[in-house]
């Protein structure tokens, strides 16, 4: 599992990436160190609840996806009986990145089961776009 992360800076708002250090600072690749300290390129605050971890998959673009990204998923590697596309979001959960449906895990579907998908946005910028369909069951 890859340990890289990212959040948003505490001021600027925009987002840092790098390791995590606590559950607020994530700094840059290690520069110098020995048995009493360390340094690294950057030590930046960000915002705890923004914080999301690398998931080891990229989407259709090549792009990397995060905890917390939204997906719009195309296509699935077997058929099913939702209707797509649909946009669905990251989350690690019971020891997996696995698809959700808002705040309903969908149990089972992790990353690996997309075939054709594309990261589109995150929940902290763009929650809008995990709006339901109309019609849909959310529950």
């Amino acid at each position: 599992m890859n340990n890289k992360y990212r959040g948003k800076h505490i001021e600027t708002g925009e987002w840092v990436y790098g390791y995590l250090i606590g559950d607020d600072a994530i700094v840059g690749e290690i520069v110098e160190w020995d048995d009493q300290y360390f340094a690294t390129e950057t030590w930046q605050l960000v915002d705890p609840g923004t914080v999301g971890q690398i998931t080891g998959v990229k989407d259709g673009e090549n792009r990397d996806i995060y905890d917390g990204d939204i997906i719009r998923v195309n296509k699935l590697t077997f058929d099913s009986s939702g209707s797509l596309p649909e946009n669905l979001n990251v989350k690690f959960h019971y020891g997996m990145f696995q698809l959700f449906r808002g705040n309903v895990p969908l149990m089972g579907l992790h990353l690996a089961y997309i075939a054709d998908g594309e990261v589109i946005g995150n929940i902290h910028d763009n929650s809008e776009l995990l709006a339901p369909k109309e019609g849909a069951d959310t529950e």
